[in-house]
């Protein structure tokens, strides 16, 4: 670094692959900085990587509230941005599969409205889901005795275009009755790859819905793939987290009481 301690003339900026810095007493010559391959690999990764999660949360963000009436918040893009940005690998069936479980409201959740198990098959020209409740809601507002639900399938295939999407009601069930099962068709893309599961329950009092946020609530019940190297590689996902050490036990302190003495 060189500094000239009078200049004749002001001078900033850069010149001559050198960096002119104007001080009060002169100014300073200094070489440019270096910019090395790798981190211009490295903006231009990073780059590529934030367009390719905001396409991604876009597309999300453009459907499933087709299906949510009110119920979304606004903060359901950078959510979806957030999640995304947990997986290291721009993988789509990955990313989605970060999804799973999430809250579309978390004030209003859908896991305090019940329990239950799905099931998404390939049939020959069709998707199934098969639903089973496995216990009623445990907190029936507004005097609510019924609830049904709202199973909705999205579904991308291998031209990478907006996936399909459909959305199918069940029967009102009554708190009163059995644990029902329920099995749901949807329309299948001609070669399917990834496919994302929305449910929602909706209570209801007599068959009328309840008009109130606090009776209802929706997740995205699962994320899974019909494409078999994502498949392969959720496997081998799955071996690195199961190799992981486990968390120790420690069991609890044991308490012991000292009596008073007798006076």
């Amino acid at each position: 670094m060189t500094k000239v301690s009078r200049a004749l003339f002001k001078m900033s900026g850069k010149m001559d692959g050198k960096v002119h810095v104007q001080k009060k007493d002169g100014y300073i010559i200094r070489a440019l900085p270096k910019t090395t391959g790798k981190k211009s690999v490295a903006f231009t990764r990073n780059k590529e990587r934030t367009g390719f999660i905001n396409n991604l949360a876009s597309e999300i963000n453009s459907l499933i509230p087709i299906y949510t009436d009110s119920l979304g918040r606004s903060t359901f893009y950078g959510r979806l941005r957030k999640a995304f940005r947990m997986e290291e690998l721009d993988n789509h069936f990955l990313m989605l599969r970060q999804l799973k479980g999430m809250e579309i409201n978390p004030d209003y959740p859908f896991a305090k409205h019940g329990e239950i198990k799905c099931a998404v098959k390939k049939l020959k020209n069709e998707i199934a889901v098969d639903l089973d409740v496995l216990r009623h809601t445990l907190f029936p507002v507004y005097d609510a005795n019924c609830y049904y639900y709202e199973v909705t399938l999205f579904c991308w295939d291998k031209t990478k275009k907006t996936a399909m999407h459909s959305r199918q009601l069940s029967d009102w069930i009554f708190l009163a009755e059995a644990l029902p099962s329920f099995e749901f068709i949807f329309p299948k893309p001609a070669k399917p790859t990834h496919w994302l599961l929305c449910v929602r329950v909706i209570l209801g009092i007599d068959k009328r819905r309840v008009e109130a946020f606090v009776g209802e609530g929706m997740q995205v019940f699962d994320v899974g793939t019909f494409d078999k190297k994502d498949a392969e590689l959720l496997k081998e996902r799955q071996k690195l987290i199961d190799a992981e050490p486990q968390a120790v036990y420690i069991p609890p302190i044991e308490e012991v009481r000292v009596m008073a003495k007798k006076k």
